[in-house]
């Protein structure tokens, strides 16, 4: 058989949405314009072991925000959600899966 291997379609996967009420200005006390998604993510990690969770969620949106491309904050949120809403984090789980995790 000579025919050309069937290129398989890419599925496409639908952005999650990040709760709104992680989007309030200010919202991640480590914030600077400056702040790269890998600092943003790295800022939400010690708030988390300072007990901060909630101020965390909103650096790890605001990395989302930063870079929507990149993995890491989108796996950051989903960790942060996984045990108050399992639902949400398999879908920040999935959209994570889907990036590039080098971007």
């Amino acid at each position: 058989m000579g025919g050309a291997a069937k290129k398989k379609k890419k599925q496409r996967v639908s952005v999650p949405a990040v709760p709104s009420e992680y989007h309030e200005d200010g919202a991640c006390p480590f914030y600077r314009d400056d702040a790269s998604a890998d600092d943003l993510s790295n800022f939400g990690h010690e708030l988390e072991r300072d007990g901060r969770q909630e101020e965390a969620l909103r650096c790890y949106a605001l990395a989302v925000r930063t870079s929507p491309k990149a993995s890491q904050g989108w796996f950051d949120l989903a960790v942060a959600r996984q045990y108050d809403d399992p639902n949400q984090a398999l879908s920040f789980y999935a959209h994570g899966l889907t990036l590039d995790p080098t971007a």
